[in-house]
């Protein structure tokens, strides 16, 4: 039985070390006659989330256990969608603070091995950034040996590249040009939210959505009034069951990075994708806090060199923004003052809309990118890997965590409401989360917080939700920090 005021949360103390992730002890559900010799705490942390969820619980402990069989998957598509940002740690740290660890997704294979005996559809995939080698996190993650493992099992998946598009880019990082990566117009499908979006609430001042890094123009075709529109993955689109695995991290421009932030990867296109609005504040917009002109300048230069397919035209206008924005961070250091950009800190009021545009999608749209008004048949799963998670400037250069824990739950509103709590962070203060509870005609989750219930093997984690505390604190981005920090009543210690 799916209950979604149900979440589970497990302590995880490690990431099993010997490929291709077995488990170390003889489960009595387990479907092969392979053991790891080295620990597996990830194997067991997942299982206790089934357990917790109530899935199959009648035969838990029984070879007749099959958790994921509540969910009906013979015959059935299902997406896994890792977080597979980057393929490398741009500051040479731990690799599993940035991207989700494969052991995770051995468990949840050999659960769907024994909820279909190899009678489905898997795909594997996710829209990693523009920049980032597709084959090198393949490798990094051992995704091709652990195909083969399963492939020899009798459980077939394939690997996808969800992007339309991969970036060449300078050393500095700045996009030169970029390549398409498919011509397959059955690989994507485009999806309207229309009025229905909930960009609708700010579409005066749609002319101010910007990406960083890409043309404007390009953004401002898909949204504007009544009309918002994403291009989705096909592959999600047909699915009957995604199950979600993000990584436990924090995020410059949201807040927090778990698996509501974590469905932009279903999205093909990041320039479909509004990030922040073009200004201050003090003009209804959320690129930065306060106007000073050498950031104005920064901003104005780079923007227009993005709009130029001139290379030279465009490398120069570029530069000279950079020289700017170096003045501006120049000046602001000697004044001791902080400052934010490309909509990276507390008063980002765009990002949420667009993650939370895409989890409607998830959830409303049918099997041909129609969004209606009814929930979809379309089931979900999410599971937190936050064994070691990513804190600080995250999502891209996050300084490794070892949180040792993870969650997991049948609704994304709940897994990071729960999660937040379990960081150290309040919920109630960060956009993404908070507004995932709004009542609205399209909801994401539409019961309340303090009726969503936490289970666990560890007796003092079972509780309320909104009564979690922290297992492990996590430091938010500069933009971010002594805004959303959790303060606990002394009372519930």
């Amino acid at each position: 039985m799916i209950n979604e005021l149900l979440t589970s949360i497990e302590l995880c103390s490690d990431y099993c070390s010997e490929f291709p992730f077995a488990p170390n002890d003889s489960y009595p559900e387990y479907p092969f006659s392979d053991y790891s010799q080295s620990p597996n705490p990830v194997y067991c942390s997942i299982r206790n989330h089934f357990k917790n969820l109530q899935l199959d619980i009648d035969n838990f402990g029984t070879p007749k256990w099959n958790p994921l069989g509540e969910f009906d998957l013979v015959n059935k598509r299902i997406v896994i969608k890792p977080n597979w940002v980057k393929h490398y740690h741009p500051f040479n740290e731990n690799i599993w603070s940035v991207i989700t660890h494969p052991s995770l997704i051995r468990v949840i294979l050999d659960y769907i091995y024994i909820a279909t005996k190899g009678d489905c559809e898997i795909t594997i995939g996710d829209s990693p950034v523009q920049s980032a080698e597709f084959d090198k996190l393949l490798e990094v993650c051992k995704m091709k040996e652990l195909q083969s493992y399963f492939n020899s099992k009798g459980l077939h998946f394939k690997i996808e590249d969800f992007r339309l598009e991969r970036a060449i880019c300078e050393q500095k990082g700045g996009i030169i040009k970029t390549m398409t990566l498919s011509q397959d117009p059955e690989k994507y499908c485009v999806v309207s939210l229309a009025d229905k979006s909930s960009h609708s609430e700010i579409d005066w001042s749609h002319n101010r959505y910007r990406v960083t890094g890409y043309n404007k123009r390009e953004v401002l075709k898909h949204h504007r009034p009544g009309h918002h529109e994403y291009l989705i993955s096909n592959a999600v689109i047909k699915s009957d069951f995604l199950i979600n695995i993000p990584k436990l991290k924090t995020h410059r421009k949201a807040g927090v990075s778990l698996s509501l932030k974590n469905l932009v990867g279903i999205n093909c296109s990041k320039d479909w994708l509004p990030h922040h609005r073009q200004g201050t504040k003090s003009t209804s917009s959320d690129e930065y806090e306060k106007f000073y002109l050498f950031q104005w300048l920064g901003v104005f230069c780079i923007e227009w060199g993005q709009m130029y397919k001139n290379i030279l035209l465009r490398r120069s206008l570029i530069l000279v923004g950079r020289m700017f924005w170096q003045i501006h961070k120049l000046i602001r250091r000697m004044l001791h003052q902080q400052y934010y950009s490309e909509g990276s800190w507390y008063g980002n009021d765009t990002i949420w809309r667009t993650c939370l545009d895409i989890n409607t999608i998830l959830f409303y749209s049918d099997q041909n990118g129609n969004v209606t008004d009814n929930r979809s048949q379309r089931k979900y799963l999410t599971i937190l890997d936050g064994t070691i998670g990513g804190e600080k400037e995250s999502p891209l250069e996050p300084t490794p965590i070892a949180a040792g824990f993870s969650v997991s739950a049948f609704n994304p509103a709940v897994s990071d409401f729960t999660a937040a709590r379990a960081m150290g962070l309040n919920p109630d203060k960060i956009p993404i989360i908070k507004n995932s509870f709004l009542k609205r005609p399209l909801p994401i989750f539409d019961k309340k917080p303090e009726e969503i219930i936490v289970k666990s093997s560890q007796k003092k984690l079972n509780t309320k939700a909104s009564c979690v505390n922290t297992i492990r604190s996590f430091e938010p981005s500069l933009g971010w920090k002594g805004h959303i920090e959790l303060i606990e009543d002394p009372s519930d210690k």
